[in-house]
């Protein structure tokens, strides 16, 4: 699951709308809102574009995307 806080956080901190980050990395607002709320799921792909546009490290990256996950 994605922790949609963490996710508002760095956007917040590069000063990035929700549009603004859709855009960068190829995927509709609409999408990007359902993959953020947990609506569906992030592809590996779209988590690499987003860690390099949010400046994210490797660390921010899985605590946002995979340290939640629930098997």
């Amino acid at each position: 699951m994605t922790n949609t806080i963490e996710l508002e956080i760095a956007l917040k901190r590069n000063k990035k709308t929700y549009q603004e980050l859709a855009n960068e990395i190829g995927i509709s607002y609409q999408s990007l809102s359902l993959k953020a709320n947990n609506k569906r799921e992030f592809k590996a792909g779209e988590i690499m574009r987003i860690q390099k546009e949010l400046n994210l490290t490797s660390h921010e990256r899985d605590s946002i995307f995979f340290e939640n996950k629930v098997d």
